[in-house]
């Protein structure tokens, strides 16, 4: 016999925000759409020593290719390569907000893998330094390997 293939997944709803005290929950904050940049700083630090170029703001970005924000979705990239030798042009982002608790609902259409790629989202705890503060990752892939979290 034939089967029809199965129907789509549905997409889960957005997940509520914390308990604000009121007994009610409710979205805190959403990167989403044309704005998705807007409560992100561009971080140039590289703890790793890796190959990465990272540029210092979302202008900056734009002009490298390596940071878009449509209605639908945004890209984070690898760009071009450096003028540093061995490098490549990239963006690396952390929030402007911070919480003690928090639900994240992401959802990613593409994660690149392969040589030199390190994608990655994750928490830093706050008010201390990485690695003191510890770091929850949530998603990353290193190189050629799959997933890691």
């Amino acid at each position: 016999p034939v089967h029809a293939p199965a129907p789509p997944a549905p997409v889960p709803a957005p997940a509520p925000a914390p308990d604000r005290g009121d007994g009610k929950y409710g979205l805190d904050w959403e990167a989403k759409g044309t704005n998705f940049f807007e409560d992100f700083d561009f971080l140039t630090s590289d703890g790793n020593h890796g190959a990465s170029d990272f540029v210092g703001s979302y202008e900056d970005a734009m002009q490298a290719g390596v940071a878009v924000a449509s209605g639908s979705h945004a890209i984070l990239r690898a760009g071009s390569r450096s003028s540093h030798d061995f490098k490549r042009v990239t963006g690396k982002i952390g929030t402007k907000k911070s919480w003690k608790h928090f639900l994240a609902a992401v959802r990613f259409h593409h994660v690149p893998y392969g040589c030199g790629i390190w994608p990655a989202f994750f928490t830093l705890g706050t008010g201390v330094e990485w690695p003191t503060g510890g770091e929850m990752d949530i998603l990353e892939y290193v190189n050629d390997q799959g997933s890691m979290t």
